[in-house]
């Protein structure tokens, strides 16, 4: 058995392999699971949400989290871009959320439209 075995807070911990003063480092990937509404929720954090959290008051932590998040994104954008056609709503909501998790909202709109004012890129 391997990683597939693990529950997605028991694969946190592997990631994180330290709790928190008073917690685990199991029960601090279940708060964060829980505070982000699961895995999902994680994958849309932006750095700046792990900063008022309890355990992530250092750069190394928090930097490594990021890295791992943004590789996840990655990973999801690349299946989501090889597809050969968006034929249902959710999967341009999940195409567009990946896309842009990390822009900031003039980012996004200078990103897609371009000094064109047409549509670039997404």
């Amino acid at each position: 058995m391997g990683a597939e075995s693990l529950t997605d807070a028991e694969l946190l911990a592997v990631l994180l392999r330290t709790g928190t003063l008073g917690q685990s480092v199991l029960s601090f990937s279940q708060h964060l699971l829980d505070r982000f509404d699961g895995l999902a929720g994680l994958l849309h954090a932006t750095p700046s949400t792990f900063q008022p959290i309890k355990g992530f008051g250092g750069d190394a932590r928090r930097a490594q989290m990021v890295d791992v998040l943004e590789l996840s994104r990655r990973v999801c954008y690349q299946q989501l871009r090889t597809r050969d056609v968006m034929t249902c709503p959710d999967t341009a909501k999940q195409f567009l959320q990946l896309r842009i998790a990390q822009r900031t909202p003039r980012g996004f709109w200078r990103h897609v439209f371009g000094r064109s004012k047409s549509i670039v890129a997404i």
